[in-house]
């Protein structure tokens, strides 16, 4: 019997938009895509992902990046626009998943940085879970095959009760080598007929 459903927040819950920092780009006359470049780089977005660094502190650093690029104003302007990007929550796919699995242990497991807390609570959605994993506090991140063992012993859970979503497919990958059924989520049609598949109750 499953008993715990473990959940990736972007890209499954949490859905950015890139229209703010799209637009000041374009007013820069810079190419779309800039910002999010330098704020992905492996070094950079590892070490605020593995709690090397605070979310201030990745901020400042990929402001310093791009203003040794371009100019401080520039700078200034897409991390700004990064800051106010606003953002669409799926509290219908919770929903929904809390009616077919309502004794399931809901667990978000994410590669986030200092500032989960305070985002999740800004939305409303920290007391939608029973546990929240995030890689910036345990220092390792998916698809690390023990961010996912971690993830177990912080929610008590076993692997062979567990079932995981996410829209990333070497995250997948890596949570199905340790023996948890797992979902490339693609649409919230066929993630919801998975849990569907796998807990008791049948009301949607």
């Amino acid at each position: 019997m499953k008993d715990t459903i473990m959940l990736d927040l972007d890209g499954v819950i949490r859905h950015w938009s890139d229209v703010e920092v799209n637009n000041a780009e374009r007013e820069l006359g810079i190419a779309v895509g800039t910002l999010y470049s330098f704020a992905s780089s492996q070094e950079l977005s590892s070490l605020a992902t593995m709690g090397a660094i605070t979310h201030d502190e990745w901020c400042d650093r990929i402001r310093a990046a791009l203003s040794s690029e371009y100019d401080v104003n520039i700078a200034e302007r897409l991390v700004s626009a990064w800051y106010t990007a606003s953002c669409e929550i799926d509290f219908t796919l919770l929903d929904k998943i809390k009616r077919l699995a309502p004794m399931s242990k809901l667990v978000l497991v994410t590669n986030a940085t200092s500032r989960l807390i305070a985002d999740l609570d800004k939305v409303n959605l920290l007391s939608r879970f029973d546990v929240v994993v995030n890689s910036s506090t345990i220092g390792v991140a998916k698809p690390d095959p023990k961010f996912f063992e971690k993830a177990l012993a912080l929610s008590e859970s076993q692997a062979a009760h567990t079932v995981f979503v996410d829209d990333k497919l070497s995250n997948v990958h890596a949570a199905s080598s340790l023996g948890i059924e797992s979902f490339h989520h693609q649409n919230v049609v066929d993630t919801l007929e998975f849990i569907r598949k796998r807990f008791t109750s049948t009301a949607v």
